[in-house]
């Protein structure tokens, strides 16, 4: 079996599994799979927050008051891990919808879409999500973009690609597992 990344899935024994039971965490449904990665330099577990999956979760179902909810809970907590996760996210999400053929006008008018489904939120700029969107999918390109812009760009991007693909709920768990363990990668 590939995972969404092109990578085999095989037994690895840093690897810890655990089953939410009811009750034990609100922001998981029961029977979810989490799944981490023992950090063997670190000599500890290097675990995303649940939090940071289930504002994911919301977003792309479209849950805005349980994600402005998950949103004050990060605010007050902290975010920490919260942008290696959005950019693992936003590697599948890109891959997902364009593999590694797309062409500069179909990025384009990604681009255009989403900046209109968007139209009265935080600026986008197109050039800028171009950019990002080409070098994701072309190592080799370059750009020079804000760190806040990149966040947008990402976030935006993330929701609207795994909205669209309406995922099953086994599906998106999957897929947000998959980047939790990306982002658990040192």
């Amino acid at each position: 079996m590939r995972s969404p990344f092109g990578v085999a899935n095989v037994a690895d024994p840093t690897e810890i599994r655990t089953l939410s039971q009811p009750g034990n965490n609100p922001q998981l449904p029961a029977g979810v799979a989490v799944r981490s990665r023992c950090n063997a330099k670190e000599g500890g577990l290097k675990m995303i927050k649940p939090e940071l999956i289930h504002y994911v979760r919301t977003m792309i179902r479209g849950d805005y008051a349980a994600n402005e909810s998950v949103g004050a809970r990060l605010d007050a907590e902290g975010w920490d891990g919260f942008p290696r996760f959005l950019a693992a996210l936003f590697f599948v999400a890109v891959d997902r919808r364009f593999g590694e053929t797309a062409d500069r006008l179909g990025v384009i008018k990604f681009v255009a879409d989403l900046r209109v489904q968007y139209d009265g939120g935080p600026e986008i700029r197109a050039e800028d999500a171009e950019s990002l969107i080409l070098a994701t999918i072309d190592p080799s390109l370059d750009y020079a973009i804000s760190q806040e812009m990149i966040g947008r760009i990402q976030a935006a991007t993330v929701q609207r690609i795994l909205t669209d693909e309406a995922l099953a709920d086994a599906e998106l768990e999957a897929l947000l597992a998959d980047a939790g363990r990306l982002t658990s990668r040192s």
